[in-house]
């Protein structure tokens, strides 16, 4: 393994760390590592660092980088919304990524807001041949919506009995939109039409994704095959790996769940790195 700290883009203001394989032969699919919020480029509890490193034991290169203005890099000069900027700060890396490799075929990896960036970039560049996710976009179901209400009401008969009755009409009212939805740190999120149709394009290009769910947004998504339920009948969602991960928390503190997650994940980019290119 070779890690090199670099500067790149249209004005040398992005910094990221390029990890490359040297004890095994180099796949033709590299991964592109951005910021889970405001964490820096080596990810929540270094889990970006650790990625990349068990990756390039596998023969898979990375670059992990700080978006504009985020960890070691430069903010961008104004030009672009915070939103697109991310987008061009994403071209510059897969841009960078391929002069330095040669590699050609990419999968984004992103926490949270990264798994927004992640979604959107992926539409825009057939370069991106996958996304990995944890906690991105979803949507409900039925069955997610019982296990909902079921946990309110779990958590209003733990209280005291004098507040159990207020409690109680207040879960049952219908919830606010904020309670429905996860803040991505974006304000584009789609809606379930729009979704369909992004998915089943990116899908019918050949991309795949690998999404995780952590015990942290139950309210949003708590059983496993909540995703395959919510699309049932859609073609794209063969494309789709999904994984529930009720143990595990949003930003995977403990070192068994970092380690888990991230044997899931090598295996599974193993499987995009052995496919043929389209």
């Amino acid at each position: 393994m070779n890690e090199i700290v670099v500067t790149f883009g249209s004005e040398h203001r992005l910094t990221g760390t390029i990890c490359l394989p040297t004890n095994v032969a180099p796949q033709a699919v590299a991964f592109v590592m951005l910021n889970a919020g405001v964490v820096s480029r080596m990810g929540p509890h270094r889990f970006n660092v650790k990625l990349a490193r068990h990756l390039a034991d596998l023969g898979i290169a990375s670059l992990r980088f700080d978006l504009s203005g985020q960890g070691d890099s430069r903010p961008a000069s104004g030009v672009h919304s915070p939103e697109e900027q991310v987008m061009v700060d994403l071209r510059e890396a897969l841009d960078h990524l391929a002069h330095t490799t040669g590699i050609q075929q990419f999968v984004i990896a992103g926490i949270c807001s990264g798994a927004v960036a992640a979604y959107f970039f992926a539409q825009r560049d057939a370069r991106v041949v996958g996304t990995w996710m944890l906690d991105g976009y979803t949507f409900h179901t039925w069955r997610s919506q019982v296990i909902r209400l079921w946990g309110k009401f779990k958590r209003v008969f733990r209280r005291s009995w004098h507040e159990t009755w207020a409690k109680l009409q207040a879960a049952l009212r219908p919830a606010h939109a904020a309670e429905e939805t996860v803040d991505y740190g974006s304000t584009r999120q789609p809606t379930k039409a729009e979704y369909v149709h992004a998915m089943q394009a990116m899908a019918d290009r050949g991309m795949r994704s690998y999404m995780m769910f952590s015990s942290d947004i139950e309210w949003y998504y708590n059983y496993q095959g909540q995703f395959h339920d919510a699309f049932k009948g859609q073609p794209f969602a063969a494309s789709v790996t999904t994984e529930y991960l009720p143990t595990i928390d949003h930003t995977m503190t403990r070192l068994a769940a970092q380690q888990y997650v991230i044997n899931r994940i090598g295996a599974w980019a193993c499987t995009l790195a052995n496919r043929p290119s389209h």
